[in-house]
């Protein structure tokens, strides 16, 4: 009787340890797209005030990247900013796209490395030159050691972003 509640007990154990690591790992993500206010300076402005590097994918058009695997550099008359980045767009038509479905195009936890945030819990600015689609989604990586760590177990990583991704909702604000 003893042993069938210490194995009931550890059982229970492992079932919170593993939900208590689950939980973490949403609030890191959640905590990584924490939604900014919306910039409603004009793109122009913010290329010209020497910001250029803070566009993400350093200013290629996600739509036609997502579409067409293809990297075209977006104009800086169609922008629009999403869960705290920046985008450029080929034309309006993509940026039109992008708005109604910014989580189609834009990198799974604002381009974040999802190996280092959910290993160990940092906020690591992803390379599109270490990127990689899984299942339609974008994801970006810090080097090639974490994109190999990912492309091992897909599965694992992509599943616990994805699921915190869905569960913020936030929508993407056309840059004026």
């Amino acid at each position: 009787m003893y042993l069938r509640t210490v194995l009931k007990s550890n059982w229970l154990y492992l079932f919170i340890n593993i939900l208590f690591f689950c939980c973490n790992v949403i609030l890191i993500i959640l905590l990584l797209c924490h939604q900014y206010r919306p910039s409603l300076r004009p793109i122009s402005s913010l290329v010209l005030d020497g910001l250029k590097s803070s566009l993400a994918l350093d200013g290629y058009c996600p739509v036609t990247l997502v579409e067409k695997q293809q990297w075209v550099v977006g104009d800086h008359r169609w922008g629009a900013t999403h869960r705290g980045s920046t985008y450029l767009f080929a034309g309006s038509e993509e940026q039109q796209r992008f708005l109604s479905d910014p989580d189609r195009y834009a990198p799974v936890i604002c381009g974040n490395d999802i190996v280092q945030a959910m290993e160990k819990g940092q906020a690591i600015q992803g390379n599109r030159e270490h990127g990689v689609f899984y299942n339609g989604h974008m994801f970006l990586f810090a080097d090639e050691a974490d994109l190999e760590k990912f492309s091992k177990n897909p599965a694992y990583y992509a599943d616990q972003a994805l699921e915190a991704v869905l569960a913020s909702t936030h929508t993407a604000q056309q840059l004026r």
